[in-house]
């Protein structure tokens, strides 16, 4: 899932926390944990409905 596909997620589900866990995976490695956090501040999302540690 890239980042529209979590920012579709967000907004069909506004008041759940997206957690992104082992993104880094070999299996998940399209899209990284800092890519991801930079897409979500820069959605204006990070923080208030998604959590990338």
């Amino acid at each position: 899932m890239g980042t529209e596909g979590v920012l579709r997620v967000h907004l069909a589900a506004p008041e759940n926390l997206l957690i992104a866990s082992h993104t880094e995976a070999i299996n998940h490695c399209v899209l990284s944990r800092t890519e991801l956090r930079a897409f979500a501040v820069e959605e204006g999302v990070f923080g208030e409905a998604f959590d990338a540690r």
